[in-house]
């Protein structure tokens, strides 16, 4: 059975493919860019009852240089550091609660200890898509693409969505798609979305000739039956990265696949994604299967 969505949803499919949005898990360490992602899934959610947990991760590990700073004892300064990771930890978990309350949503917040990066990849198996800000879940991140986010993009096959600075609500859904194999999650992550949020999804082709474009097209079709009321197609001459910048607004959710020619290892990006993951200004779902 095929609905408004624009995808099958028979019972079987529902049983063998999670819902994307069933259980959604946000990085936040206070920065303006972890706050939107939570703001992101939150909205999300907001309608669908759905789960969002969100972690704070307090991170202790010290350089060798400050293991006697003015005299103190390694013990000493452990101490002082958990206090304050404690005290920063509650102030982030009491806005996070707050900002939940606004949307009328209920967030679980999940405390962890070690390295932000191990604890973000271990959690993520649990999950059906990872929210993060673009530039780091600290406010001092100051590098376009935090460190932290890029390795779980890279170290992950689950859908990511990276979140700009300043969270504005999704008026456009743009799925770029270029009729490879693995480009059908992302149609389905775009109609999943549109379903839930009640938006048209625009399907981008972005290829060097009309026999071209009109063959992606037709793949497109072969693998999803889409409601033609609440999708439109869109093409671009231009290479892929430069289709997709240009049509890049700070409330338009672009999504895509997150992968190279080489399927051998999962860190392998292609250099379409590398651009637009540290050019695109507006929230951006990165599809690794």
């Amino acid at each position: 059975m095929s609905t408004a969505s624009g995808f099958d949803t028979n019972e079987e499919n529902s049983h063998s493919k999670p819902n994307l949005l069933s259980r959604m898990l946000v990085a936040t360490g206070g920065s303006d860019h972890s706050l939107s992602a939570l703001r992101f899934a939150l909205h999300l959610a907001r309608n669908t009852s759905k789960q969002v947990d969100a972690i704070v991760v307090e991170d202790l590990l010290f350089s060798p240089g400050t293991v006697y700073t003015h005299g103190e004892t390694l013990t000493k300064l452990v101490q002082q550091a958990e206090r304050l990771a404690n005290r920063i930890g509650n102030e982030i978990e009491n806005n996070v609660r707050h900002i939940a309350k606004d949307y009328g949503v209920s967030v679980e917040v999940l405390r962890k200890t070690g390295r932000v990066i191990d604890v973000l990849l271990n959690a993520c198996s649990d999950y059906s898509l990872i929210l993060l800000g673009k530039r780091g879940c600290r406010p001092d991140v100051k590098e376009m693409l935090g460190t932290n986010a890029e390795l779980v993009v890279r170290r992950t096959d689950k859908p990511i969505l990276l979140a700009p600075n300043k969270f504005h609500a999704p008026a456009k859904i743009i799925v770029a798609y270029g009729g490879m194999e693995m480009g059908t999650h992302t149609l389905e992550m775009g109609f999943t979305i549109g379903n839930s949020l009640d938006l048209p999804v625009e399907i981008l082709i972005a290829a060097p000739d009309e026999h071209s474009q009109s063959k992606i097209k037709q793949r497109s079709e072969q693998c999803l039956n889409y409601d033609s009321s609440k999708t439109r197609f869109d093409y671009d001459t231009d290479d892929p990265a430069t289709a997709i910048l240009k049509r890049a607004t700070p409330d338009t959710l672009m999504i895509m696949g997150a992968y190279g020619h080489s399927r051998i290892h999962r860190m392998v990006l292609g250099s379409t994604t590398e651009q637009v993951i540290h050019k695109y200004e507006g929230p951006l779902l990165l599809s690794r299967k």
